[in-house]
């Protein structure tokens, strides 16, 4: 079975050139991981379910999340992210990552 990764020399490039704790790619391979909420299979929701603190306070520090894959897989994406900021404006915070060029999403 083959896995669609992030191109070897993006990694490496952003690897060399980020510090301690500047990068983190996670990833979400439904046919082979499962999630830690319910046993089912992994999906990006789920990781950000599971690392939801460290996923705002990251962006709050003026990190970039990078999402690409299929566009059906966006709304249930959203969806985690609106249940897991508490209490967030999470239609604000959207335009404001959006606007500061922390947001980004490549689906097809």
């Amino acid at each position: 079975m083959q896995r669609k990764m992030l191109p070897k020399i993006w990694c490496e490039q952003k690897t060399k050139t980020a510090g301690p704790n500047q990068l983190r790619i996670d990833y979400a391979i439904s046919r082979e991981q499962f999630n830690t909420i319910n046993g089912g299979k992994r999906y990006v929701q789920h990781v950000i379910a599971e690392n939801a603190n460290e996923f705002f306070e990251r962006m709050n520090n003026g990190a970039t999340c990078y999402f690409c894959g299929l566009k059906g897989m966006m709304p249930p994406v959203l969806d985690t992210l609106e249940s897991v900021s508490g209490n967030v404006d999470f239609d604000g915070k959207m335009k404001e990552w959006k606007k500061n060029h922390q947001w980004h999403v490549e689906v097809y």
